[in-house]
C-alpha cells in the first residue's frame, strides 16, 4: 500500500488533525494513474470532532510506476482557508479516446456546499496543475451529492449526481439522479435533466435496512 502525498506547500493550520478521505483513482492512455482526493483539517477532541471547523482541498497526484511513488500535481480547488465553503465525494474521469480534441484530459466532479447551498462542479485540466471550474448544477433549491462522469468516443463527456430536497427542519423529503453532458470538453453542459426518483433517501429514516443498520445506504449512481 502506497499513500498518496500531502503537499507541503499546503497550510495545515491550527486543525489538531488532518487525512485524506473520498479517493478516486484513473488512468489515461499511457498507463499513468492519478488519483483524486480530499485533504481535509479539522479540531478534534478526545471523543469528538467540530465538523464547523473543518476545511478542505482536492489534490491531485500522477504515478507512473504502478502505483508505487505518487507526485502531485495540483489542486482542483483548494478550501482550507475557508471554514465556509466545503468540498465533498470528489470522482475522477480521463478521456483516453485518441481522436478527442483533449486526449488525456482529466475531469473531476464533486459537490460544494455552503451555508446556503450545496452544488455540483466539474473541473477540466490537461496536465493536472491548472484547472478550470465549471459549475453545473445553479438550482439552489436542491441539495447536490454524488457525482460520476464516464466520457464516450467522440469525447463527450456525461454527469450524473443526486438532488435532494430537504424541508425548513433539515429532514430529507425526496430524491433524483440527474444527467447532463458537455459536447464541449467541459465548457458547457446541458440542462439537468432527471432520470429517476428514489423510493430509498441516502440521508432518510428508511437508509437504514436491517442489512446496513449503522451508518445507512446512500442511493448514488
Amino acid at each position: 500500500m502506497r499513500c498518496a502525498p500531502w503537499p507541503s506547500s499546503l497550510n495545515q493550520g491550527t486543525h489538531n488533525v488532518s487525512f485524506g478521505s473520498d479517493p478516486a483513482v484513473a488512468w489515461d492512455s499511457a498507463g499513468n494513474a492519478y488519483a483524486a482526493y480530499l485533504l481535509v483539517n479539522i479540531s478534534c477532541s478526545a471523543t469528538t470532532c467540530d465538523n464547523t471547523t473543518a476545511t478542505d482541498a482536492i489534490e491531485v497526484a500522477k504515478s507512473s510506476d504502478f502505483g508505487n511513488t505518487w507526485t502531485s500535481l495540483g489542486q482542483v480547488v483548494n478550501h482550507l482557508g475557508n471554514t465556509s465553503l466545503f468540498d465533498d465525494k470528489d470522482l475522477i474521469a480521463i478521456d483516453t479516446n485518441s481522436g478527442s480534441l483533449h486526449p488525456n484530459r482529466i475531469y473531476v466532479i464533486w459537490d460544494e456546499s455552503s451555508r446556503t447551498s450545496e452544488l455540483e462542479q466539474v473541473a477540466y485540466s490537461d496536465d493536472g496543475a491548472h484547472w478550470t471550474t465549471v459549475q453545473v448544477d445553479t438550482d439552489t433549491s436542491f441539495a447536490d451529492i454524488g457525482g460520476a462522469l464516464a466520457i464516450g468516443p467522440d469525447g463527450t463527456v456525461y454527469g450524473i449526481w443526486n438532488r435532494l430536497s430537504v424541508d425548513t427542519f433539515g429532514t430529507q423529503t425526496g430524491e433524483t439522479t440527474v444527467f447532463a453532458k458537455s459536447a464541449d470538453s467541459g465548457n458547457t453542459w446541458s440542462a439537468p435533466a432527471t432520470i429517476a426518483t428514489h423510493v430509498l433517501l441516502s440521508f432518510g429514516a428508511n437508509s437504514l435496512p436491517p442489512a446496513q443498520n449503522s451508518r445507512g445506504i446512500n442511493a448514488f449512481g
